[in-house]
């Protein structure tokens, strides 16, 4: 798959030449090592393959763009739109795929916009070289499935160093 190959007439004014490059070096990347990839049987084979793509996403690089460059990513700040440049490559090769990238790209942000300086010097670099899976969850019974019922709020986490939200209602 090329950029050319994709319905990218309705981006490419917002694109820049190292986009358009990068968009090219996903494409091959995933066709050559994300798409071979059976899908998963069940749950658990889902998890482990999870792991291993969450893997090659690190060797290959591609989890750098989830993070701002001085905490080992490749750009500062975040460029979202090599983000989503990866995840349309990724998606045409594997669902899981695009999957394990975006919560990347959702566990990360919200860190490296407001996170303790700490925490982001212990994970945003281990999420760049793909070593932690970042995670965006939405478990709350007033969470009611949507982010959008969520507001600000902060409480003592059950688990020391483990940031937290708290959703209410509006």
């Amino acid at each position: 798959m090329t950029i050319e190959s994709a319905d990218a007439a309705a981006v490419r004014a917002f694109l820049d030449p190292r986009h358009l490059e990068l968009a090219e070096a996903v494409a091959a990347f995933a066709a050559a090592e994300i798409a071979p990839e059976p899908a998963p049987r069940d749950d658990a084979a889902g998890r482990d393959q999870a792991r291993r793509l969450l893997a090659k996403l690190g060797e290959g690089g591609w989890c750098r763009h989830a993070v701002p460059a001085r905490f080992g990513g490749a750009a500062e700040p975040i460029d979202l739109r090599a983000c989503c440049l990866i995840r349309e490559a990724l998606a045409a090769a594997s669902p899981l795929a695009d999957s394990v990238f975006a919560l990347q790209c959702l566990g990360s942000l919200p860190l490296s916009l407001g996170g303790r300086k700490e925490l982001k010097r212990i994970w945003l670099p281990r999420v760049a070289a793909g070593e932690a899976m970042a995670a965006f969850a939405m478990t709350e019974p007033a969470a009611k499935g949507t982010n959008t019922s969520w507001r600000a709020g902060r409480r003592s986490s059950p688990t020391p160093g483990w940031p937290t939200s708290t959703p209410s209602s509006r």
